[in-house]
């Protein structure tokens, strides 16, 4: 069977202990419920659901956020039995899609330096490294490399 993935706007809080589950299995700093329902409450912020289209099962997220010209990809995660599986390149069309539909002109990000699979998968989306932020991350303490994805004039993934 093929997997086929829907990425799905959260657009209300029916949503948020899912949110809040994955955020937790993904990240040393975890946010709480309280976080994420002031965050989807503020229309520059938006939350992304991945789901499996076969079981309507959420297995990821990303979080954007608009920033002037720039959407911010404040967090993404993909719960780790589905990573590889295509979730993460269904979140980053939207992404490209949504950044496109706000005339953003670049979507950019932060990634642990350690994280090859995820810079991987971003190289892949043509985003580039612009600079590093030392130390910017926790358990363990890494560097954050910034990555940066132009839209104006891209075609495609």
């Amino acid at each position: 069977m093929v997997e086929t993935w829907e990425v799905i706007r959260i657009t209300d809080e029916s949503s948020i202990e899912r949110l809040v589950e994955l955020n937790t299995e993904a990240f040393t700093h975890p946010w709480t419920k309280e976080m994420f329902l002031e965050e989807i409450r503020r229309p520059e912020r938006s939350y992304l659901l991945g789901v499996f289209a076969h079981s309507r099962k959420v297995v990821g997220y990303c979080s954007v956020w608009r920033v002037a010209d720039t959407l911010q990809v404040n967090s993404i995660a993909v719960t780790e039995t589905y990573q590889g599986r295509g979730v993460g390149c269904a979140l980053l069309d939207e992404v490209v899609t949504l950044g496109r539909h706000l005339a953003a002109v670049s979507v950019s990000l932060e990634v642990r330096s350690s994280n090859e699979a995820a810079r991987g998968l971003y190289k892949r989306y043509h985003f580039k490294e612009i600079g590093k932020r030392s130390a910017y991350y926790r358990q363990p303490t890494e560097d954050a490399v910034i990555l940066t994805r132009h839209l104006e004039s891209d075609r495609g993934v």
